[in-house]
């Protein structure tokens, strides 16, 4: 796979995991589908989008959690 930030990226999903044959749902081949359908700028940005949703996530993870009194 290449670096998203350079060049569209080949989303195959995972068949084998630990030398065993996975089950990939037909919601995940659909979203493979879709996403090879983009263009290679569109492919970075939804890289990008998901990165960030991602660092999003770790930071809320991470905050302190607050009292609401």
């Amino acid at each position: 796979m290449s670096d998203p930030r350079k060049g569209p990226v080949d989303v195959v999903p995972k068949a084998r995991e630990g030398g065993r044959l996975m089950q990939v749902s037909a919601e995940e081949q659909a979203l493979v589908r879709l996403y090879r359908s983009l263009s290679p700028e569109n492919q970075r940005n939804v890289i990008r989008y998901a990165d960030a949703v991602r660092d999003i996530e770790t930071i809320f993870k991470r905050a302190p959690a607050r009292d609401s009194h």
